[in-house]
């Protein structure tokens, strides 16, 4: 292989313990967030986007296919699949894509 197919030629890389993956996602821009979360069942994913930070959150869905983000928030056992939804609804960078749901 030459040097320039070897710097187009990266294989994946390992699949970071489902734990490490909120910190993960939080480390990366959106586009890379939702390439790495595509590699993971819908379970894990709708797990560790209930501990990442709102917003950041509706920035990744927004990135995955429709059919994907339904079968992600489907599997949200946290309630915040429907904070998600909702928070799409307001323009990037305002407060209303920061909402979390309420607690009580």
């Amino acid at each position: 292989m030459t040097k320039v197919m070897e710097l187009f030629h990266r294989p994946q890389e390992p699949l970071p313990p489902e734990a490490d993956l909120p910190i993960r996602l939080t480390r990366k821009a959106p586009r890379e967030a939702a390439k790495l979360l595509e590699r993971y069942p819908e379970d894990v994913a709708a797990r560790a986007l209930a501990l990442v930070n709102p917003a950041l959150t509706v920035d990744i869905l927004a990135l995955l296919p429709e059919t994907r983000r339904q079968r992600i928030a489907a599997a949200d056992l946290s309630g915040r699949s429907e904070q998600w939804i909702t928070d799409r609804n307001y323009p990037a960078n305002t407060v209303g894509r920061q909402m979390d749901k309420p607690l009580a």
